[in-house]
């Protein structure tokens, strides 16, 4: 009973143990490759850059315009009751860009990107692309990881 107790958590700890060392790996080269071949893939970079930034431009102005129109709501009712309502506009523009505006625009572009690069990543995994890559000799991490992470 408590050899298998201490072999399950010596299993668990191991495959922890295991796994940070595969991230510790991924996340050395691809540092490693943003400093020594990154100059190399500009084009790739980029294309990423496009695809991160300018392509979010959209689902951002989107849901930043519906949160504006729900501070709008909540703060005019809230402003009604002491006959504030002219304040509104101040109060609503102050609140979206000094403290609201950049968390949205933040969890929205993670969400998004990190779904896209995920989604992209493994559908290249179970199709085999990556180790199509790996035949050819091309470095997955400086191909693939290292753009993506600039």
């Amino acid at each position: 009973m408590i050899t298998r107790f201490i072999e399950s958590l010596g299993s668990s700890v191991f495959e922890i143990i295991s796994y940070l060392g595969e991230i510790s790996f991924i996340i050395l080269g691809s540092i490693r490759h943003i400093f020594s071949q990154a100059l190399r893939r500009k084009k790739i970079i980029f294309e990423q850059m496009e695809k991160i930034g300018i392509d979010s431009f959209p689902l951002v102005g989107i849901i930043a315009a519906f949160t504006g129109m729900v501070m709008v709501m909540e703060t005019a009712v809230t402003l009604k009751k002491f006959g504030g309502e002219s304040f509104v506009g101040g109060i609503v523009s102050v609140s979206m860009v000094r403290e609201l505006g950049p968390i949205i625009v933040a969890l929205i572009v993670a969400g998004r990107v990190g779904a896209s690069v995920a989604a992209e990543i493994g559908s290249m995994k179970i199709t085999e692309q990556i180790d199509a890559l790996e035949v050819l000799g091309v470095n997955p991490l400086s191909y693939l990881v290292t753009p993506r992470l600039l």
